[in-house]
């Protein structure tokens, strides 16, 4: 896996509303997008998260804020080292969708 040169990558961080987490090919408790800046990247969120967005009157929101520091937040922002391939299914906890198309379900290291 491998990001695209000059671009960033954003992160946000699912709220446990209702009760329970979405987790599947597009989501998890963490969903990390790249794109060619801050908008690109934003913009490419919204759009993954929108089947996934509900709101709980007690929990609130699904998700959390998109940044591009990561949750929590390493000193100088995440790179793709922040994501790691694991053998271990129960492992994962993100899916990282980079600007070539690409999903990948990994674990992420804050």
């Amino acid at each position: 896996m491998t990001k695209t040169k000059d671009s960033i990558i954003g992160i946000s961080h699912q709220n446990n509303s209702g009760g329970y987490f979405i987790d599947n090919e597009d989501v998890s408790v963490f969903v990390a997008v790249e794109g060619y800046d801050k908008t690109d990247a934003y913009h490419r969120f919204t759009s993954i998260i929108e089947p996934y967005s509900s709101y709980c009157p007690c929990c609130g929101e699904r998700w959390f804020s998109f940044d591009f520091k990561g949750w929590p937040a390493p000193e100088d922002g995440l790179t793709i080292k922040n994501f790691v391939d694991s053998e271990d299914e129960e492992d994962y906890n993100c899916v990282l969708h980079l600007l070539d198309g690409t999903k990948k379900r990994c674990h992420y290291v804050g």
